[in-house]
């Protein structure tokens, strides 16, 4: 069975409410972090960039701080795919029609099907790390289910973490992108912006030949996905991601919601007040963000800074 195959009896074994192997598992429609907030405490060089695909969310506002190279990892397939619909439609819909997409409400208009047809030759196209064709995914999904099935069955339920809120208020507070005057700047740009897509595990780096030194690296939540100790945890990133480092470059090792999670001992990781215990310890500044306008949340954000 060709891979694209493989992707499309994952999504529809998802969809269909049935059990799925690893790397497949739903697709986060976007961010549940406060790009908004974080990426303005961070420092200025972001040139080289490396990101965990999620949502795309992350890196597309990391081009607002003049992120021009970036590598986009994620070792779920169907990520990739979400990834590069998502960069197409962002080059063919204003702002407006874009969050209406993206917040995947069935009430909205977006005629998936109509929409694919204007996206189709900006993703025909090779991606060097990528070997399945989004097209095919696409299309056929969006042909066998509808836009409440995708949306309710195929992405993570983002009521969860917004506690019920706007879905569409919530990502314009997260993400600066999607407000007009910076997502036409973002448009305006994007054609000049290296972003290559590897669907690969982040720690599993080495056989992408020429890596850069990156400025920045973003590993959002996965640490919580990773069934392993602290110690563990910190052993891989000293061996994997610290040496990919520039000079003063920066990594977000881990992003917490601390009103989710506060008194509650997350697996092999200990509570809240451990994990953030344990980075401090180890070289890492606990970046504290009270979301007062996002359902009253509290976010922390564990930054390295390389000496």
């Amino acid at each position: 069975m060709k891979q694209t195959e493989k992707d499309i009896e994952a999504a529809s074994l998802i969809i269909e409410g049935k059990e799925v192997k690893e790397p497949y598992q739903k697709i986060y429609c976007t961010q549940t972090e406060n790009s908004k907030e974080l990426f303005k405490r961070l420092s200025h060089h972001w040139e080289n960039s490396l990101f965990i695909g999620g949502s795309a969310d992350q890196f597309l506002n990391a081009i607002l701080y003049r992120s021009r190279n970036l590598t986009v990892v994620d070792s779920n397939p169907l990520a990739i795919h979400y990834i590069l619909l998502k960069l197409a439609a962002l080059k063919v819909l204003d702002n407006k029609e874009f969050l209406e997409f993206t917040s995947w409400n069935p009430k909205e208009n977006t005629d998936l099907e109509q929409l694919l047809k204007l996206l189709t030759p900006l993703l025909e196209r090779d991606y060097p790390y990528f070997n399945h064709n989004p097209v095919q995914f696409w299309d056929t999904i969006f042909k066998n289910y509808s836009k409440e099935e995708i949306a309710k069955k195929l992405f993570f339920d983002e009521s969860t973490e917004y506690e019920k809120h706007d879905l569409k208020k919530e990502m314009l507070l997260r993400n600066p992108y999607l407000e007009k005057r910076f997502f036409n700047y973002l448009r305006k740009v994007i054609p000049s912006v290296s972003i290559q897509v590897v669907n690969q595990d982040i720690l599993k780096l080495a056989s992408i030949p020429n890596l850069p030194q990156f400025d920045k690296i973003y590993l959002s939540n996965i640490l919580l996905e990773m069934d392993i100790s602290l110690e563990e945890y910190q052993h891989l990133l000293e061996e994997n991601i610290y040496p990919l480092l520039s000079l003063k470059g920066e990594a977000v090792i881990s992003y917490l919601n601390i009103s989710h999670s506060y008194g509650i001992t997350l697996n092999k990781l200990g509570t809240t007040d451990q994990i953030v215990k344990f980075f401090t310890e180890h070289d890492c500044r606990s970046e504290l963000m009270f979301n007062l306008n996002i359902s009253n949340q509290v976010h922390t954000a564990f930054v390295y800074q390389k000496k």
